[in-house]
This record gives structure tokens, sequence and C-alpha cells, in this order.
């Protein structure tokens, strides 16, 4: 009995462990996006990774109650830091002229990561749905991303100009 105890005990520690460690590490990298001097492709770029990786680890978990409080550790410690992140990205990208906005945005449709947000969005989104910091970090990231393109191309995707 003592031995399933603890053996039960170091499988939670370890997944606390792993979830802070992950968290950190997100944070680590945003933080370092977020410098003045990185360019806007490179936050936006970061930006985009974390949230991919994030909804992976979250989604990827056999417990959804323990990746429920993955994505909550994550928005609790990563959620200010993704919003001023997108707010340099969208500034920064508005400052362009509007073709280079536009592309700003299509050069998303040629990332790695743009595949597997596609599919892992949907997904994640109806298993956390009910977590109010995912509508919030989503849209961010989704702004940040793709800018003007997303409106462009949710037109060319629904038959309109």
């Amino acid at each position: 009995m003592r031995l399933s105890a603890l053996i039960v005990a170091s499988a939670v520690l370890a997944a606390a462990c792993s979830t802070t460690q992950q968290v950190a590490a997100h944070r680590a990298r945003l933080l370092a996006a977020a410098a003045p001097e990185v360019p806007l492709d490179v936050k936006r770029d970061a930006l985009a990774e974390s949230a991919v990786a994030m909804m992976h680890e979250a989604v990827d978990r056999l417990d959804p109650r323990r990746g429920a409080k993955y994505v909550e550790a994550y928005a609790k410690t990563n959620g200010p830091l993704v919003d001023s992140l997108a707010g340099q990205i969208e500034r920064g990208v508005a400052e362009l002229p509007r073709g280079e906005r536009i592309a700003f945005g299509l050069e998303v449709l040629a990332k790695p990561y743009f595949r597997d947000a596609s599919a892992l969005l949907p997904r994640f989104a109806a298993r956390y749905e009910h977590i109010r910091a995912v509508s919030s970090l989503t849209g961010d990231v989704k702004r940040a991303v793709t800018g003007e393109a997303a409106g462009r191309l949710d037109g060319l995707l629904r038959g309109g100009g």
C-alpha cells in the first residue's frame, strides 16, 4: 500500500514539475522575443510557435483535467506576456504599408506551425472552451500572427473578395 502511494505521489510531483518547466520554457522564449530589437517576423513566429506548442502539450495530456490545469498555468504565467507581444506585433505591422501588412500575414501560410495550428485549434478550443483565458489567448495570437491577412483569407474562403 505504501509503495503504491509513493508511486502515485511521485507521478503527481513529476507531472507538476513538468508543467512548471514547460510553462517556464514558454515564458523564456516569449520574453526573449519581446525585446525591442527583435524583428516582427521573429516575434510573430515565437508567439505562434509557443501557442501551438502549448495547445499540443494540453491536448496530448491523457487526463483533460491536467490539460486544463496546464492551460490555466500557461495563461496565468504567460497571458500578460502574450498580450504584450501581440500588441507589439500589431503596432509594428500597423506601421507597415498596406501591401507589406498583407504579405506579413500571408507569410504565415508557409510556416510549419500554420498547418499544426489549423488542425489543432478546433480540438483545443472544444476541449478547453470552459477556460476563460483560452478565447483571449487564441484571439490575441490569431490577430498578431495573421493580422490583416486573416480578414482577407476569411473573405476568400467564404467566396467574397
